[in-house]
């Protein structure tokens, strides 16, 4: 008899182990409390593929970032392409790290790159720029994916409860193991966990202009603007005004803001922005925002690698980068193969 598995939450984590433990004949039922997958903080981001660039404080991060950057591209060759002009910058004054720093953290863990600083005149007041190759990941194309690969074991509309886990069975259906992917939203994890409701910006190029790269300022209180799955769509986000606040337990979360604060945070991100791209607002006009919870461990090191955690027959999955979704399959199949070999 196959092992049954209940996996909770269809984001990328939840679909991509319901796709790999199906085709390894476990028996599997993936839960989702809204009517598509997808329909959380793994559809509402920059969809970035990381190698790793993003964390020089974070060493875990890196390399997990680094080598399941090479794994997607190979098991999910049509989810992402390639974005041509993708350049990290460090900022004269407001970075935390110089700029042969940056580099030798990068050199160091096998990331590739070339320095571009002297052909970036458009910007103002920066010590030096990187490009490097990263991936756009597209999330329509990866909802459409997963909803035609997991018709067959896919609930939606389906919220499951931390009763339903302890009493082992979800309507009546009993399971063997559940695999729970919703961030700290269902079960307590062993690290110091935090909730953050965020703001993303949106943005398109202005009819006329010409802008075809993505921007990433490093490492601080610092922003991004990146490209979109949309031609001549940007989001903008920035460390400091993109958590509009801060709270300990996930059931506060909701989808509801201030015009007060959006016009607050658009206003501090575009002010940053154009200290350093002074020419930003010829270039891009608003044109709205999103919000997404996200859930963090709280570490100074800006850790947002991979863990998984076992309690029992609870498998709980955390992580900030969609990248990692690789070593997650892995630790977790060796929770199940372990406990199979045991039980022979």
């Amino acid at each position: 008899m196959s092992t049954r598995i209940a996996i909770i939450g269809a984001g990328w984590y939840g679909c991509h182990l319901a796709n790999l433990l199906s085709k390894l004949s476990f028996d599997i039922k993936l839960f989702e409390k809204s009517d598509s997958v997808f329909n959380g903080s793994s559809g509402t981001n920059q969809n970035r593929l990381h190698q790793g660039y993003h964390y020089p404080r974070s060493h875990r991060t890196r390399i997990q970032s680094r080598d399941g950057y090479i794994r997607f591209i190979e098991r999910y060759p049509t989810l992402s392409k390639k974005i041509e002009n993708n350049v990290y910058v460090i900022p004269r004054y407001y970075s935390s790290l110089d700029f042969q720093t940056y580099k030798i953290i990068m050199a160091s863990a096998g990331l590739e790159f070339t320095d571009v600083t002297q052909s970036i005149d458009y910007l103002n007041g920066i010590e030096g720029a990187l490009r490097c190759e990263e991936r756009l990941i597209l999330t329509d194309k990866a909802k459409q994916y997963f909803t035609d690969k997991l018709q067959h074991c896919l609930v939606l509309n389906k919220e499951v409860s931390l009763t339903d886990i302890r009493c082992g069975e979800i309507d009546g259906e009993t399971f063997d193991y559940f695999i729970d992917c919703t961030w700290g939203r269902l079960s307590d994890f062993k690290r110091e966990l935090f909730f953050e409701k965020t703001i993303q910006l949106n943005y398109r190029v202005r009819p006329g202009a010409s802008f075809s790269s993505a921007l990433t300022f490093v490492d601080g209180d610092l922003f991004s603007l990146f490209p979109t799955e949309n031609d001549g769509m940007y989001t903008l986000t920035h460390v400091s005004h993109t958590p509009v606040s801060v709270f300990s337990n996930p059931d506060e979360f909701d989808h509801e803001v201030s015009e007060e604060i959006v016009t607050q945070c658009r206003s501090s991100m575009e002010r940053d922005m154009q200290r350093h791209f002074a020419q930003f607002p010829e270039y891009f006009e608003y044109q709205g925002y999103d919000i997404s919870m996200k859930t963090k461990v709280r570490d100074d090191s800006d850790d947002r690698s991979c863990y998984i955690e076992r309690d029992g027959n609870v498998i709980k999955v955390l992580s900030g980068k969609i990248d990692t979704i690789f070593y997650a399959s892995e630790k977790v199949l060796s929770i199940l193969t372990e406990q199979e070999t045991a039980e022979l």
